[in-house]
């Protein structure tokens, strides 16, 4: 689910106006807000987390040092964008319905 990863990351940044979020932030993100709130899983563990954020970090969308994560906006928003405008949305009620969720998660933490 790399790509959900990717649109979460750049969700996030947009709305908190940043380019840099650390990894224990984007872990509490994914497993208690949206995880247990919102009812969607998409990670089973930090491990397959990391994995994720490592291999956005190969296709150059973000910077990872194992603790920081720097997104490359052009790069990450290119990803998102495939995420967001993809004929699922039109085709699976499941699948608006986890962008509806992660959409109320990354306001709700934008917020505080």
């Amino acid at each position: 689910m790399w790509t959900f990863t990717a649109y979460i990351l750049f969700k996030l940044c947009k709305a908190k106006g940043r380019d840099v979020i650390s990894f224990s932030e984007l872990h509490t993100f994914m497993f208690s807000v949206l995880w247990r709130k919102y009812k969607i899983v998409l990670n089973d563990s930090s491990v397959e987390l990391r994995k994720e954020v490592e291999f956005l970090s190969e296709l150059g969308a973000v910077e990872f040092d194992g603790h920081t994560i720097r997104i490359n906006k052009d790069r990450l928003k290119e990803v998102a964008m495939v995420v967001e405008r993809s004929q699922l949305r039109d085709q699976l009620i499941l699948y608006r319905e986890y962008l509806s969720r992660i959409e109320q998660a990354v306001s709700e933490v934008s917020k505080g």
